[in-house]
C-alpha cells in the first residue's frame, strides 16, 4: 500500500518522470534521488533557513539541543529522589538539607 502510495505522490508531482523507473521498492539517497529527479536540489535545514533569510525578516532562530534519553532518565532520577529526600526531612521536622 506504501509504494502504490509512493507512485501516486510521484506520478501527481513529477509527471515528466517515469515512475516505473524509480518505484522499484529500493529507497534512494540523496545524490541518487537528485539524479533521479525526485529531488530539485539537496540542502540542510541551515542552507534552506540561511537562504530565506536572504528576503524575510528573521526575528528569532533558536537552536535547542538535544540531550540524550540516558541523560534525560538520569536528572528525572536525580529530582525524584531529591524530592523523596526533601518530603522524609521536612516530615521529620525538619526544615532544612545539609
Amino acid at each position: 500500500e506504501t509504494h502504490q502510495l509512493f507512485k501516486q505522490f510521484v506520478t501527481q508531482n513529477r509527471p515528466h518522470l517515469d515512475v516505473d523507473k524509480v518505484a522499484t521498492g529500493e529507497h534512494w539517497f540523496g545524490q541518487q534521488a537528485l539524479a533521479l529527479q525526485l529531488v530539485d536540489e539537496l540542502a540542510t535545514s541551515d542552507d534552506i533557513i540561511l537562504e530565506k533569510m536572504k528576503d524575510k525578516s528573521v526575528i528569532a532562530v533558536k537552536y535547542k539541543v538535544k540531550k540524550p534519553l540516558l541523560q534525560k532518565i538520569g536528572k528525572q532520577a536525580e529530582e525524584s529522589i531529591e524530592g523523596i529526600i526533601y518530603r522524609n526531612l521536612t516530615k521529620n521536622g525538619q526544615d532544612f538539607i545539609q
